[in-house]
């Protein structure tokens, strides 16, 4: 049967005339290809689509069948499927991918006669063999789409209006446009490989028809159709002029799914196709990005003293603030794994984590464990929720905001395609250090008249105070505030950081003390340098403040104890300054002119004459000290000797050589005293040697009897002739006998010789010896 299409061309023309509407508008894909078709507007989160290389997480790549486009890889060839936009026009669906029966820009609004269509190329004409059994007649042209899938959870579903120019004229008609979206694949519950359609009516197993879904017959038969059974899904769009759409009847949006089995291929058949003739067309309309699968759900809530409420979401460069508002990052699971299933973090951003912030999950042992760079990877497998917390370090010492992006992958079949399936989170740190008070102590005389306290951390500005005693203070919300109290007493200080998350209370307390009174005792006040002094301040109040000052021409010595024990190093007069405070304005002090004289010590120094003394002869000392005003010179000469002339002369007397301890001790007129010392050898050369014969033959040898003597205060040398007759005597060590009496010569003989001498080192004491000479003529 044919039928006959009346253009009504006057209505046309008024339309034409007529103000712009909102209307549905098209553009064809003809020359792309089907993957790219498929990739770009039909896939959605949770699944792999054709036309995407897929990394297998052990290694190597799979690749999914090529999507086709009326049974062909090949870029389309005819103006069949193409993208729709419905630009505010109040359709189900805004924006997505259009299949018709003929050119897609049939779809065009508004809807400018009750039946429509452009046919597509008789040579160009596709007839879909699996729509043979859902036709009641024959089939026209088909638009089919086919592709491979694989989903990330055990369902999958996508969104689709179907609309006909043969609404309403021929429901319930042979003249059946129909359509189908046949999944293939493994059946969840047999495992075994199963084939159906997936575009049915919710609620049935009856298929999305012209005849079974619709707002009642007009010119049809009843018999094998449902006549308005579930118009609740139709959309009439009968009256011709009417803004939006040219087809005269449409679905509401309705959603294609099935139960399948996560991570396996299936693939997808979507097929619409003229019944009959190809008189009227009709079309598909496919949600942009609905093909969809549950993933691995992301979300982070807020945590923390400034989180609004457990459930305050965060999103995607919210801040966390440290010590007040931290992450808690959610992972949902679409159902329970057959394995375990790993979930990988990437790190990015300035902050570190470890340092800046930490990342942590609760292990099996309940115990927490800190995710980073080294340890970034966890599996679980039961639980459907996990819990991941973003804390940032409290003590961490940023200053400026730091920014943290977390990638997180969540593939849940552990499967990579060319775009990685993971989601970013990204978070700014607010620096927040704990905010803290100082405790003080402030001590005033008589009366305090102004009070605060040191804060640090707290982050940024403004830090908000209260004192909690609000009646003793004239500004209770202020750190520093005047006051007027009389009386020890401890007040309260609060402070609360910026965001009123964390806060801290000082102890301010408050003492009230006397009036001090310098008045300082200084013992000694006078010494020879280095001269050591106590300086000592006396009857000062409790907790005071001291400070001496000494000065002279060269120095000043600074000392803040009550007993200050001070070493004055430098000559001269010292001034001596006592400071006293025992609180702000509560202070004395007293200036004691020349309090302390400190005299010079002269320096001792001498030398001597010869460098080595000889037993018994003079040794002249030479005073060489320096010094003003040097009254006393004593010298200590080692033998116990002493000398109190400036330069001495002093004879050693030596049984040995005998090394001397000499000391000058020098003393001026401030009773300074200083000494010296140097050793002063003193040499012993005593000798006595005697020959025991002698020739005075004339010959020039040997002719004179002398003994050979040194170092003796006094000597005499005496010859007797063996009956006792004295022959010679001398007191002369440097004379000797030359063997005659009174001129003449003695015989050869022997004779007896004796000498009597007394020693430098005690010439009062004689020392006689006696012995015999040969004389040998």
């Amino acid at each position: 049967m044919k039928r006959m299409i009346f253009l009504l061309v006057g209505l046309l023309v008024a339309l034409a005339g007529t103000v712009r509407a909102q209307n549905l508008t098209t553009s064809s894909l003809a020359g792309q290809s089907p993957n790219t078709i498929v990739q770009a507007h039909l896939a959605g989160d949770g699944v792999l689509l054709s036309g995407g290389n897929i990394h297998m997480n052990g290694g190597g790549v799979m690749q999914l069948n090529a999507a086709k486009f009326n049974n062909s890889t090949n870029n389309v060839a005819t103006a069949q499927i193409g993208t729709f936009n419905s630009n505010g026009f109040n359709f189900p669906i805004s924006t997505g991918l259009i299949m018709t029966t003929g050119n897609v820009s049939v779809a065009n609004g508004p809807n400018s006669a009750g039946g429509s269509s452009q046919p597509v190329a008789t040579n160009l004409v596709y007839h879909d063999p699996q729509l043979v059994n859902l036709a009641s007649d024959d089939l026209g042209a088909c638009s089919v789409l086919d592709f491979q899938f694989i989903a990330f959870a055990d369902t999958f579903s996508f969104n689709y209006v179907f609309a006909s120019d043969e609404y309403p004229e021929y429901v319930c008609s042979s003249f059946n446009d129909v359509f189908a979206f046949y999944l293939d694949g493994y059946d969840p519950v047999t495992f075994m490989p199963s084939h159906k359609n997936v575009a049915i009516i919710p609620g049935t197993v009856l298929p999305v028809t012209i005849n079974n879904l619709n707002g009642g017959y007009t010119s049809g038969s009843a018999s094998g159709c449902q006549n308005g059974t579930y118009q609740t899904y139709y959309v009439a769009n009968h009256t011709t002029g009417t803004p939006g759409v040219e087809f005269d009847g449409y679905t509401v949006k309705l959603a294609a799914q099935a139960v399948i089995l996560a991570c396996q291929t299936y693939d997808m058949h979507l097929s619409i196709c003229n019944v009959g003739d190809n008189a009227f067309d009709s079309g598909v309309f496919l949600e942009e990005g609905s093909f969809y699968s549950p993933k691995i759900e992301v979300e982070a809530f807020a945590e923390g003293a400034i989180a609004s409420s457990p459930t305050d979401t965060l999103h995607n460069g919210d801040t966390l603030v440290q010590n007040c508002k931290s992450a808690d990052i959610v992972f949902d699971l679409p159902r329970p794994n057959m394995t375990a299933y790993t979930l990988e973090f990437g790190f990015g951003g300035n902050a570190s984590v470890g340092t800046d912030y930490f990342l942590t999950r609760t292990g099996n042992n309940g115990n927490p464990i800190n995710l980073d760079q080294n340890n970034s990877s966890f599996s679980f497998q039961d639980s459907l929720e996990l819990h991941v917390k973003l804390v940032i370090n409290p003590d961490a010492t940023f200053t400026t905001p730091k920014t943290v992006e977390l990638y997180v992958f969540t593939d849940y079949c552990q499967l990579y395609a060319d775009d990685d399936q993971y989601d970013t989170l990204v978070f700014v740190l607010m620096p927040n250090p704990k905010v803290q008070l100082t405790d003080t102590t402030f001590k005033a005389c008589h009366e305090c008249t102004e009070l605060t306290s040191v804060v640090e951390g707290g982050g940024p500005m403004p830090i908000t105070f209260h004192w909690l005693e609000e009646d003793a203070v004239d500004d209770p919300n202020s750190m520093t505030t005047s006051c007027s109290i009389t009386s020890d007493v401890t007040l309260h200080l609060t402070a609360t950081d910026y965001w009123e998350c964390m806060s801290d209370t000082a102890n301010i307390s408050v003492e009230i003390t006397e009036q001090p009174v310098a008045n300082p005792v200084v013992t000694p006040t006078f010494g020879c340098s280095p001269l050591p002094v106590v300086l000592t301040a006396q009857d000062i109040p409790e907790g005071c403040s001291i400070v001496w000052t000494l000065t002279n021409d060269t120095i000043t010595i600074i000392d803040s104890t009550n007993y200050a024990h001070l070493t004055l190093p430098d000559f001269g007069y010292y001034d001596v300054n006592l400071w006293l405070s025992s609180a702000p304005g509560c202070n004395d002090s007293i200036l004691l002119t020349h309090a302390i004289h400190v005299a010079d010590f002269p320096h001792a120094s001498f030398t001597f004459t010869p460098d080595e003394a000889q037993n018994g002869q003079p040794v002249t000392f030479f005073n060489l000290s320096e010094g003003d005003n040097i009254t006393n010179y004593q010298w200590l000469f080692g033998d116990g000797g002493t000398s109190y002339e400036t330069d001495p002369v002093h004879a050693y007397h030596v049984l040995n050589s005998e090394n001397m301890l000499v000391r000058l001790t020098v003393t001026n007129g401030d009773g300074c005293a200083d000494d010296t010392t140097m050793i002063v050898p003193v040499v012993d050369n005593f000798a006595l040697w005697v020959p025991n014969a002698f020739t005075p033959n004339n010959d020039g040898n040997n002719e004179i009897f002398l003994p050979v003597v040194n170092e003796v205060a006094s000597y005499q040398l005496e010859i007797y002739n063996r009956t006792g007759e004295l022959f010679f005597m001398t007191n002369s060590i440097d004379q000797g006998w030359d063997g005659t009496v009174n001129g003449k010569n003695v015989q050869t003989g022997v004779y007896v010789w004796r000498i009597t001498y007394a020693k430098y080192a005690d010439p009062n004491y004689t020392y006689v010896r006696e012995g015999e000479v040969m004389l040998i003529r």
